[in-house]
């Protein structure tokens, strides 16, 4: 059990080395044929206890930043934000448990097609699994357009199988070799899996490139993202991440904006990030009147972040509000995947106890319109806040309504100085391939990028983080429906 625990231990570490912002992404090829090799040495209570020990240590060095957003954001204690990000951990590692239980049950490392099975399982297990940040190692590959080209034929559960199969057979030829076995057909065939992944990603790269070489002014958007930094306030008292310590507000944001006109007066549209504070959505607030003579004078629209509050509901929405060229209120599109535990309690009409846990969540309401906004005189802007970017199935409904590109407004800064933001953004990047939608993420803090509907960052694109950044790039609006988009997760 000794090395068994040890091989966990080190596909773990090889998961950790891969995972965005890890030194060595492409490890994601590999990292999982450790754990393979260790469960096929033990049975169903042993390949429970390591798989849940696998699921743990990778969800813990993932995503502990989650505890400064349990402190910060619903401002808990430092020990029970620990607390509850453990058990968010936990929970994590249960479809890890499950696929070691499977595979100590089945004893699939001696079956005919347990390799098959165990790849189908695992891959299953991770889509299916309701999760709070729905990532895993396929993620570390989101800097590699090339490998990731198929998202558009399967999404991410696809991908999750082409790279769960070039693990696993990774891990049944090392136990062929230990076997004294012939280990030559799986190694074709993982080489066969990694050609088809390239040759793939080769294809649809040249079909896209040449697309964009040929696109007309009609067929490019140019959004101006503005990244103010803004300090978060806790309990009443602002908090600074990076060296710049000034104390910035919506007047900071309005200064920016202006120069963001001067410099990209050709802008189709202008877009704050979600912000510490949401606006109120009173449209006496000075600010407003800041915002719509810019835009009046500029001739060019706004995308503000601001909430409004609904006295029946007793609650707040979370919008993104359209400032038109006319200096109007546009269409307002309203939040509708909410942050779980920070915009809303989940569970709290049959738990009221929870918000004797989590007495400083917020009490927002998630909208149910799928609305458009619109960009360059068409309603194709898919705005998206924060959290929601992770989620498909949502913007399948907006791009089967006309979408053609999405805007996240996001603010990280919750999360301190980690690498919260970087993951989100990988995350994030891939919704660009399934859908092929470009996408621009403007965020409070840092991380924002430009990403066109090849998956590909657009160089220069990535802000800085805790800094202050004006930027703008062309995304190129491919106007296409995906497989994928056709068949949803037909292929789980």
């Amino acid at each position: 059990m000794t090395i068994s625990l040890l091989l966990t231990l080190l596909s773990a570490g090889l998961f950790i080395l891969s995972f965005p912002e890890g030194p060595l992404p492409l490890l994601a090829f590999v990292c999982l044929a450790p754990l393979a090799i260790a469960l096929s040495r033990v049975g169903p209570r042993g390949g429970l206890l390591l798989g849940l020990v696998y699921g743990f240590t990778v969800w813990l060095a993932s995503v502990w930043w989650l505890s400064n957003g349990f402190y910060l954001y619903v401002e808990l204690s430092r020990w029970a934000s620990w607390l509850w990000t453990v058990v968010g951990c936990l929970v994590g590692a249960l479809p890890y448990g499950a696929f070691g239980l499977l595979f100590g049950l089945s004893r699939w490392a001696q079956r005919p097609y347990g390799l098959l099975r165990a790849t189908l399982a695992l891959t299953v297990l991770l889509a299916w699994y309701p999760l709070l940040f729905p990532g895993s190692h396929v993620h570390a590959l989101y800097n590699y357009p090339l490998l990731v080209q198929t998202l558009d034929l399967g999404g991410v559960p696809g991908l999750l199988f082409m790279l769960n199969l070039v693990n696993f057979l990774a891990a049944w030829a090392i136990l062929d070799l230990t076997r004294r076995k012939n280990p030559v057909k799986r190694l074709a065939a993982l080489i066969f899996a990694l050609v088809f992944m390239v040759g793939y990603g080769s294809y649809r790269l040249d079909q896209l490139h040449s697309e964009m070489d040929r696109a007309g002014p009609g067929r490019t958007v140019k959004i101006v993202s503005i990244q103010p930094n803004l300090p978060i306030v806790r309990a009443g008292v602002p908090y600074f991440f990076g060296p710049d310590k000034t104390y910035r507000d919506a007047d900071t944001v309005l200064a920016m904006a202006a120069d963001g006109v001067q410099k990209h007066p050709d802008a189709h549209l202008v877009v704050w990030p979600e912000l510490p504070g949401a606006m109120p959505s009173n449209p006496e607030y000075h600010v407003w009147k800041a915002v719509r003579s810019l835009a009046v004078r500029s001739g060019i629209p706004f995308l503000v972040n601001c909430a409004d509050y609904d006295p029946e509901a007793r609650g707040d929405y979370n919008n993104a509000q359209i400032i038109t060229a006319g200096g109007g209120f546009g269409p307002r599109y309203r939040k509708m995947i909410l942050f779980p535990f920070g915009e809303y309690l989940p569970f709290e009409k049959r738990l009221p106890w929870l918000r004797k846990l989590f007495p400083n969540a917020l009490n927002y309401i998630a909208g149910k319109d799928t609305t458009l906004l619109p960009i360059a005189g068409k309603e194709r802007g898919i705005a998206l806040l924060c959290y929601e970017v992770l989620f498909p199935g949502l913007i399948r409904k907006f791009v089967a309504a006309g979408g053609e590109v999405i805007v996240n407004m996001v603010d990280d800064a919750w999360f301190g100085a980690s690498d919260a933001s970087a993951i989100h953004m990988a995350l994030a990047v891939y919704r660009t391939v399934e859908y092929r939608v470009p996408l621009v993420r403007v965020t409070n803090s840092g991380n924002g990028v430009f990403v066109q509907p090849t998956g590909e960052i657009v160089p220069g694109s990535r802000t800085p983080v805790f800094e202050e950044a004006v930027t703008s790039f062309p995304l190129y609006l491919a106007g296409k429906r995906t497989v994928y988009f056709r068949i949803r997760d037909a292929l789980l």
